[in-house]
């Protein structure tokens, strides 16, 4: 369970708290607001509808109506209190289902009809706080996913990413002091890569940091690649607590790199295709198999973040509604294609030529040799359609293709 306590000692550091919050809140997110009469229930849920966008500058208590809706914001919400319900029976009466699924709901005493709400809600406890004057929150929840969102805007949940805290865990692994770390690369993420030089060759200090990354999910999906034959960086020690890993060093050279200094295009994008052919004929990894509620979710992105931020207004939740079931007939198709390890983030920038960054090994035969390709940015790997990484990479737009090479990867893979 996720469980995590903040003292705010004013309404304003209320309003910051929910302004860094809102940000990290997604449609179909059900916050349950706990306290008794005056602790600021009404307050925070405010804060959190301003802080989605909504202009609106009176927003009336839904003590007596039972249920106010704002369609202004970055989603659409709804504010309900159960205050006066007499039976779980009247919730029906609220309508709430659609904004449980595509909207965002704060609901104020949501004990009184406590069996509505779904395991993933976020429950939210507050009181008063004698010794600051303030209101002490105490935020639940059984979804894990809590916690890892949290960290993305609390401090106190973050494990501070320093020189200090990078050059410490190197001396504890290595045993030697001094040792210079240089950056290596820029990552879409939290986590950053330090190159060092030791005997025999260099290796590189990834820093990860708790909770909003995992290097024991690295350290696992490293090795079962590793265990089918392919390449991915080697860890040769990790702190699952602090969040460092000291990994193989795959040198400089992308596949991105490598075709712009004069490397054969065709030749590494079916190397790319070739390792993927060996997955997908290969056991699946030991981890969850991509559900079809979460590739609904994943593409909602489109409804959920591009439509409001084109539009300029939340997308309405029967547009969304509409949209999830398109989506979903799709992905009765998709999820019928043959399972195996899928990536999920698989383009040239994140496969490297491996050896001495020119030369492409080749032999006669139809599959490539595959030693030469190193693998990277694969901790979210699922079990999923074996086509999933496949299109990723043959549709990714990072470098100009020629007008035949999907084609020439489509027949590669299906035959």
């Amino acid at each position: 369970m996720f469980s995590f306590e903040k003292t705010l000692p004013t309404p304003e550091s209320t309003d910051q708290f929910a302004q860094s919050m809102a940000p990290h809140l997604m449609p179909g997110d059900i916050i349950a607001l706990q306290g008794l009469l005056g602790t600021g229930k009404s307050h925070f849920a405010r804060a959190l509808i301003k802080a989605l966008g909504c202009t609106q500058e009176h927003m009336p208590s839904p003590t007596f109506t039972l249920i106010q809706t704002y369609d202004d914001a970055q989603m659409p919400i709804a504010h309900t209190d159960f205050y006066r319900l007499n039976s779980v029976e009247e919730v029906d009466g609220l309508v709430l289902d659609r904004f449980m699924g595509h909207g965002l709901t704060l609901i104020e005493w949501p004990e009184k009809a406590k069996e509505i709400i779904p395991e993933k809600a976020l429950w939210v406890h507050i009181e008063d706080d004698e010794a600051t004057g303030g209101r002490k929150f105490t935020f639940t929840s059984n979804n894990l996913a809590w916690e890892k969102r949290f960290g993305f805007f609390v401090p106190e949940l973050q494990r501070l990413v320093t020189e200090k805290g990078r050059t410490e865990y190197l001396e504890e692994e290595t045993g030697k002091k001094g040792q210079v770390l240089s950056r290596v690369s820029e990552d879409a993420s939290f986590r950053s890569y330090w190159r060092f030089q030791k005997e025999g060759g260099s290796q590189i200090l990834m820093d990860a940091p708790p909770p909003m990354e995992d290097v024991t999910r690295f350290a696992f999906v490293a090795r079962y690649l590793n265990d089918l034959g392919l390449r991915a960086p080697s860890v040769y020690a990790y702190d699952a607590e602090k969040g460092y890993a000291l990994i193989e060093d795959f040198g400089h050279t992308t596949f991105t790199k490598a075709i712009k200094n004069g490397a054969d295009m065709l030749t590494l994008y079916e190397k790319a295709v070739d390792v993927l052919i060996h997955i997908a004929r290969s056991a699946p990894i030991d981890l969850p198999t991509q559900s079809i509620e979460g590739w609904k979710d994943y593409l909602c992105l489109y409804t959920d973040w591009y439509m409001p931020l084109v539009n300029q207004k939340a997308t309405h939740t029967a547009d969304r509604r509409w949209f999830r079931a398109i989506v979903a007939e799709l992905c009765t198709y998709f999820m019928a294609v043959p399972k195996a390890t899928i990536m999920g983030d698989y383009h040239p920038e994140n496969l490297m030529l491996l050896g001495d960054g020119k030369t492409i090994k080749t032999n006669a035969e139809g599959m490539h040799p595959l030693d030469d390709v190193g693998i990277l940015d694969f901790q979210d790997a699922v079990v999923g359609p074996n086509t999933y990484d496949l299109a990723r990479f043959i549709y990714d737009i990072r470098l100009e293709q020629p007008p035949h090479i999907r084609e020439v990867l489509l027949e590669r893979f299906l035959t």
